[in-house]
Formats: structure tokens, sequence, C-alpha cells
């Protein structure tokens, strides 16, 4: 997902021209190319906040963006909160080993 990728190089590699594969994109999906993969990447980061531990700035890298505060800028005005506050709320813990863990 950190590959930069280019309208144009989509287009070229549909066989269609720029402004084409927008218009299709937008009839179809309702959004732009650059929205859908903006969606995608926060989706991926939504689920590395909510199941891992890693550092913020290691997750925007993960998902596409080199700059941590436009992808946390970017992330609270889709989501409605920091990606901080999100894992906050959402995070996903291991359930705590009770007697049931022990190894026969």
């Amino acid at each position: 997902m950190s590959r930069n990728l280019r309208i144009s190089e989509l287009s070229n590699a549909l066989a269609v021209s720029d402004r084409t594969l927008i218009r299709r994109f937008r009839s179809v999906l309702n959004q732009t190319p650059l929205a859908y993969l903006q969606d995608l990447r926060l989706e991926a980061a939504r689920a590395l906040l909510e199941t891992s531990s890693h550092r913020v700035e290691e997750i925007a890298g993960q998902v596409g963006y080199s700059d941590a505060s436009s992808f946390t800028r970017l992330f609270r005005q889709r989501v409605g909160m920091s990606p901080g506050a999100y894992r906050d709320r959402f995070q996903i813990h291991a359930p705590q080993c009770q007697d049931e863990c022990r190894t026969l």
C-alpha cells in the first residue's frame, strides 16, 4: 500500500484517459479514485489500531502515508476522532488467561 499511485498510471493500465477513469469511478462508486484509496488506507489503519500496539507514526507509514500529521488530520476528518482516541475506544485486547489457559 505504500507505493505512490498516479491516476495516469491507472488510466494507462486500463487504456482510458485520466478524465474517463475519474468519471467512471465517480459514476460507479460515487467518489474519486483518490477518495477511494484514502478509504482503503484508513480502513487498514483502523484495523491496525484495533489489533496492534504499533505507534500511530508506524501505522501511517504502513498504510501509505509518509507524513503522520497529514494522516492524523485525514483520520480525524473522516473518522471523527484522532487515531489515539480511536485506539482507546476500539482496541481489541487479548483475553487474560485464567484457569482455562493452563497447559495439561
